[in-house]
Formats: structure tokens, sequence, C-alpha cells
């Protein structure tokens, strides 16, 4: 899924709240990467469900791994990392992911747009193996429209088609005028 909702419309809110909903269904674990500024606010919305989960702002590699082992051993539902977490603990992350039911959180997705970047790289890794994605952004389309296809393509690989088909479909300029 990908929430793309203006800031203060309940984006966090409803992603607790979808994995409240598998944590309570199937047993599912979170992997949540949301940006520091944000670690205060997804902290206070999971506080308001029952799911035992640890933000990580500012922790060692070590507290890290030590909350990764407590999420792999059921002791904890969710984990909220950082972006820069996500690209130092990349290979932690895939098997975390790949041990399910696992869901796979991304705030400030827009974050993750760059076609090469190593952020965007590796969201795209994690979330062609997570069972379920939730994006979330309030800003879809930062600088151009094509930032919005690749924020899509990494939610759901191929939902708008390639980006040669999605330029042409959904844009008034050609991709060969580009």
């Amino acid at each position: 899924a990908l929430l793309a909702m203006e800031m203060g419309l309940g984006k966090t809110l409803v992603a607790v709240m979808a994995l409240e909903h598998r944590i309570k269904t199937n047993g599912a674990r979170g992997v949540i990467i949301a940006p520091k500024s944000a670690h205060t606010s997804w902290r206070e919305h999971l506080a308001l469900g029952s799911a035992r989960s640890v933000v990580l702002s500012a922790s060692s590699a070590q507290a890290r791994i030590t909350a990764y082992e407590r999420l792999l051993k059921r002791e904890l539902d969710c984990v909220v990392i950082s972006p820069q977490a996500m690209v130092s603990d990349h290979a932690r992350l895939k098997f975390i992911l790949l041990d399910r039911p696992a869901l796979l959180i991304f705030d400030e997705a827009h974050g993750a747009k760059s076609e090469k970047s190593k952020r965007g790289v590796i969201f795209e890794d994690l979330s062609s193996i997570a069972q379920q994605i939730i994006a979330l952004t309030g800003t879809p389309k930062p600088n151009a429209v094509d930032d919005f296809y690749h924020i899509v393509d990494r939610v759901k690989k191929g939902a708008l088609g390639s980006y040669n088909d999605f330029a042409s479909r959904y844009t008034y300029r050609m991709f060969d005028a580009w």
C-alpha cells in the first residue's frame, strides 16, 4: 500500500492500525523505517496499541542487533529504525523479512525515490522480499512526476508498467522528449 496523504491526516496511525491487525491475525513482525525526526511520533502512536515495540533512535549497532534478535525470537512485535540503519543493517533486515509473516513500513518513502541512491536500491531490495509493504509519504511528487513512479514501483513492482509506458500514458510529455 502507498499512503500518500498530506501531513496531519493520519498516515502513521493508519500504519500502526494495519500493523496491530497483522500482529493479531497472523503474528506478523514489523520493521518500520522512519527518519529520526519522526521517531517520537512513532513512539507515541505505537503506545496507543498493544504491539511490543522498540524505537531505536540513537542506538549503536549492537543495540540494533539485540533488538533484531528479540524480534526474531518474538519477544518484540516491531522495531523502528532510521533509513541510515536500514542501509547499515541491510542483510539482517533481509533475514528478518524472509522469516514470515513480516510487514515493512517505510515512513517518508519519498526519501527512497532516487533510482540509484543507496536508500532507494536497498528499499527496493527489501520490498521485493517483504510479505507486505506500507509506504507513507506526504509528498509523492517532490520534484518531478517520475519520483511518483519510482515510489510506487518500489512498493509494487510493475504496478504502473514500465517507466516508458507510465510517462507516455500519464504525462503530457513523451519519454523521448525528456
